[in-house]
């Protein structure tokens, strides 16, 4: 009798999980179709460093790209946008991350504060400058936003990251790889065109800064952030994709801010990088399975 109940507990199990990974697996999908290109788009470069010490200043680089093309100027690849560069930060208590905090300003300026004529494609480099009085404390922290809008539009662009006030390396405090949490593969029997995938990406210390699909292996490759990525962050971060058959399976990448960096496999790949968890549906159906066979044996 326990043989009989274990054993439709597992098919039950395993429909329901194929259920709800097929419904997954349709939200990727309309999610991947639904994407539309920006029209403005302002990111944070990778090099930028997101933390100073107490009486110490930083630079943080950015980039505004312009994607939008107005057929009716005259001028090739030029459209005549004024677009204006607004930095402010908000202080968060890491005991209740709801409530604003009064701080010091550590945001000093912006340059260029407006671009002008910015062509199609064409990109522009943004510095932010941050300044850290000697009385901030280390360990504060900071939410900075920089936003770019084009003046009688509805074109805007933000690029978010937190700044850690540290008299050390972030390194010091954090030497955890980031954790790929688990994911979803989408994969026909057999493959017609691509293959789909989400993944779930967390950093419960210094947070996720980058997530890609690494080197040009992988330039066929579409990787769309479900939202916008926070660098410094600590919350789960989703990303789907859309694989070209060609591919096996992808490793993507994912550094936090203190350089750590995690490679999270989807499908096969040739590295021998270790599988993670899939779901939770997933992992007790495998539990379920290991217990029937347990039963079996006895």
């Amino acid at each position: 009798m326990f043989e009989h109940h274990l054993s439709l507990l597992l098919l039950l199990l395993v429909l329901r999980t194929n259920s709800e990974q097929q419904q997954e697996c349709d939200l990727i999908r309309q999610r991947l179709e639904g994407a539309e290109e920006p029209d403005l788009e302002l990111t944070l470069l990778e090099d930028s460093r997101l933390y100073a010490a107490p009486g110490e200043s930083a630079e943080v680089l950015l980039q505004l790209t312009n994607y939008y093309y107005d057929e009716s100027i005259d001028d090739d690849d030029v459209t005549y946008s004024h677009v204006v560069l607004t930095p402010w930060e908000r202080y968060f208590s890491r005991e209740d991350s709801s409530r604003e905090q009064h701080h010091a300003q550590l945001t000093k300026s912006i340059w260029p504060p407006t671009v002008d004529n910015l062509g199609f494609n064409e990109t522009v480099a943004v510095s932010l400058a941050i300044e850290v009085p000697e009385y901030v404390a280390p360990g504060i922290q900071v939410k900075v936003t920089v936003s770019a809008e084009r003046i009688g539009t509805t074109m805007t662009s933000t690029a978010e990251f937190f700044f850690t006030v540290s008299d050390r390396d972030l390194i010091y405090y954090d030497n955890l790889k980031p954790e790929c949490v688990y994911a979803t593969e989408c994969k026909d029997a057999v493959c017609q065109d691509e293959w789909t995938a989400k993944l779930v990406l967390a950093d419960n210390v210094t947070g996720l800064r980058t997530v890609s699909v690494g080197d040009d292996t992988y330039a066929n490759v579409t990787l769309l952030f479900e939202s916008p990525l926070v660098a410094g962050s600590t919350r789960d971060f989703s990303v789907v994709l859309e694989i070209p058959c060609d591919y096996a399976g992808v490793e993507v990448m994912a550094t936090d801010v203190a350089g750590n960096v995690a490679l999270c496999p989807l499908g096969e790949v040739a590295s021998g990088t270790k599988k993670f968890g899939y779901s939770v549906l997933s992992t007790m159906t495998w539990m379920v399975v290991q217990t029937y066979m347990g039963v079996q044996k006895n």
